[in-house]
């Protein structure tokens, strides 16, 4: 982890989930099935259990200019998407396995550090607050916090499919974000979240596989648009490039670089 990567209000974590069988399947879910979810009797061979998505939020059609959101007031998306983190706010980093520092010192400015089940935290760091948390019931409970948070935003309709994967110059409305790869880079340059005056704007942006991110990139936040409320969903890894200012909360399947 790059020590030049700005840390300061960012959450990264390693999600591992838990897949259940079919016979599990709740009876009285009334919404479609999407991928690898289940609904009434309608199962895949593996799934995960989730709360039905809200069938309310808003349409996206995009103009012919690299603004993306959605056309109707978004204060319903705004409220039904937001991912609670629970305790896991009182952490910048978890992680599931091990937890690693490579490279010059990287200090972490405000939170704490942890790992749950594991207990492996090296390399060279540094904390100006927080506590470091290997294993420890404050970990734990982040940890089942952080599991039910990826699958709220696992489930949140994505209105804004965006036929290009690279994020590279747009600017974002808030709402819930998707591409026809799968997957999200951000290869050049800035990327704008306009919170169009609201400080309670939430932009989730889902990716069944990675997300990558080249060094030097950056975001900037307008109009009361908050890093908090930035949630990035990532079905498998997510590698954020050195000298980057990275804003949101990364839940990834897999790993975080």
């Amino acid at each position: 982890m790059n020590s030049i990567l700005s840390l300061i209000a960012f959450i990264f974590f390693a999600t591992f989930i838990k897949t259940i069988e079919c016979s599990d399947c709740s009876s009285n879910c009334s919404c479609k099935e999407i991928t690898t979810l289940c609904c009434k009797n309608e199962c895949s061979t593996t799934y995960r259990q989730y709360d039905c998505p809200s069938t309310d939020s808003p349409l996206f059609f995009p103009t012919s200019i690299p603004i993306y959101g959605p056309t109707n007031s978004p204060t319903t998306l705004l409220y039904d998407n937001l991912v609670d983190i629970g305790v896991c706010n009182e952490f910048v980093l978890l992680a599931g396995a091990a937890l690693t520092f490579t490279g010059s010192l990287t200090t972490i400015s405000i939170g704490s550090i942890g790992i749950a089940p594991g207990t492996s935290i090296t390399g060279n760091y540094a904390l100006d607050d927080g506590t470091i948390e290997e294993n420890t019931s404050l970990a734990n409970q982040c940890a089942n916090d952080e599991l039910i948070a990826y699958e709220k935003a696992s489930i949140a309709v994505c209105t804004n499919l965006l036929s290009s994967a690279d994020l590279s110059g747009l600017i974002l409305l808030p709402g819930v974000y998707c591409t026809s790869s799968g997957t999200m880079t951000i290869s050049s340059g800035t990327v704008t979240l306009d919170g169009q005056g609201n400080s309670n704007a939430v932009w989730i942006f889902q990716t069944l596989s990675t997300l990558t991110t080249a060094s030097s990139t950056s975001f900037v936040l307008i109009n009361e648009a908050k890093a908090s409320n930035v949630f990035w969903k990532i079905g498998s890894s997510a590698t954020i490039g050195s000298s980057s200012n990275f804003i949101g909360i990364i839940l990834a399947y897999a790993s975080i670089t």
